[in-house]
Parts: structure tokens; sequence; C-alpha cells
């Protein structure tokens, strides 16, 4: 199937858009790390994962710099994951509201590979926010890494639609944008008859992907030995969206 073709199916909802520029990236990026990293103003809490790896010593949702990181993280996977799609929603006056970043994957182990020369090329190209500086927060990406390659490959062995990151801005919740978004890459996966695959923290998240025709499939955990007690993610969800036919 084409990329055309996938894009297509995406786009049927008027309100789905292809992010292509780099000014669009950028936008997509930072609602990606202000949602993922929370905000005193969200009503949601902080996605768990990445809360995690931030560590106990930066939980105040009021620092930007938690954000930052967590922008430079999915930046660098952006950037070094070859053919993959970023989807967005924009206000009528043209601001982007909402951001899907998500690819099409062969499944098994070389479904969670990426492009490391592109992924280097955006990591030159911003300076280390403060959080990977640290040797405790440094072991948590790895192990959280490695987590999500173990979780990928053993649930998703054939091709798939995998979900990196769906976010919506503050400013725009309420509209349905963020069902838009995952509604987008299901459509994509059913003009192929794939499923789709995603990891989630929370019981609250994994409900939310329920309701979207996801079933769970897997619960881990999140730990290092050098973790505070109870600082930790006891309920990290491997989710799939069984395969349909359109």
């Amino acid at each position: 199937m084409s990329k055309q073709a996938l894009v297509a199916a995406a786009t049927e909802d008027p309100r789905v858009v292809v992010l292509a520029t780099k000014i669009d990236r950028k936008a997509g990026l930072r609602i990606l790390g202000q949602a993922f990293a929370g905000s005193p103003e969200a009503a949601s809490p902080p996605e768990g994962a990445f809360n995690w790896w931030l560590g106990s010593a930066r939980t105040d949702l009021a620092n930007p710099e938690r954000a930052l990181a967590v922008e430079y993280a999915l930046g660098t996977q952006l950037m070094g994951t070859k053919g993959h799609f970023l989807f967005g929603a924009r206000s009528d006056s043209g601001n982007v509201q909402a951001v899907n970043f998500c690819w099409r994957s062969p499944g098994g182990p070389k479904g969670t590979k990426t492009d490391v020369c592109g992924g280097m090329s955006f990591l030159l190209s911003r300076s280390i926010p403060s959080p990977f500086h640290g040797k405790v927060e440094s072991k948590r990406i790895k192990a959280l890494g490695k987590k999500m390659e173990e979780m990928h490959t053993t649930h998703a062995p054939a091709a798939h639609m995998y979900v990196c990151a769906v976010a919506v801005d503050t400013k725009a919740q309420g509209k349905g944008l963020g069902g838009a978004m995952m509604r987008a890459v299901s459509r994509m996966a059913d003009v192929e008859g794939i499923p789709c695959y995603l990891e989630c923290s929370g019981s609250r998240n994994r409900e939310v992907y329920k309701k979207l025709g996801y079933e769970e499939v897997g619960c881990y955990s999140l730990s290092i030995p050098e973790d505070e007690a109870g600082w930790n993610v006891p309920e990290f969800f491997a989710m799939v969206r069984p395969a349909q036919k359109k």
C-alpha cells in the first residue's frame, strides 16, 4: 500500500491534516512535550512513563524543563524514524491544536529500529535538556526503551500501524480532536487489514484506548534498582486494536 493511499485514508476526516513543514513539526513537538510532561492547567496527569523518567526531583508541573526534555526525546525519535506520519488538527486561525505521530511497522525486531543518523542530526541541533545529564535519569530512559522494544516485539510481530504519541493542546481539549487523531490511524490500518499497536501507562489511559477499539494484551512495570520506594510505573500496558477489513 502506498504512503499516498494511507494518507488519503487518514485525512478522510477534514479535521485531520498532514504536518509537513518545519514550523508544523515544531508546533507538534511542543504540544506533545506539554501533554506528556503535564502542566498545572491540564485536566489529566502527566504521562506515567515520562514522569518516571524525569524523576521525583522534577515533579513541579510548572517547570518548563519537563516539557523541553520530552520534546527532545520524542523529537529524536521523530527524526530517526523513516516513513513516519505526522498528522494534526488546526484551529480556524491555522494554529496546530492536536498531533499524532505514528508509522507503519513491519513488525518484529525490525519494527522497533530507528535511523541512528536521523536521530543524531536532531540531537546535534538542540541543546541537551538537563534531565539527560543525570545518571539515574539516563538509566531510566534506557530501561524504558528496552522495555518498549520487548513489548513491541512480543505483541506486534507482524505488520501493523504503531501509534507512538498522540496529544491535544490544553486549550483545545474537549472537542474530540484526540479521538479524531486516533481514528485516522485506524483508517490507515483498515485499508490494509492490519492491526494497530501502542503502549500506555495507567488504567485511565487504558480505558480511553479501550473505547477506541484497543485491547490490553500485556501489563508490565517500569523500574530500576536506583528508584526511590514507590517511584516506579506498575501499569505499563501493551494494547492492540485487532485487524479489521475496510
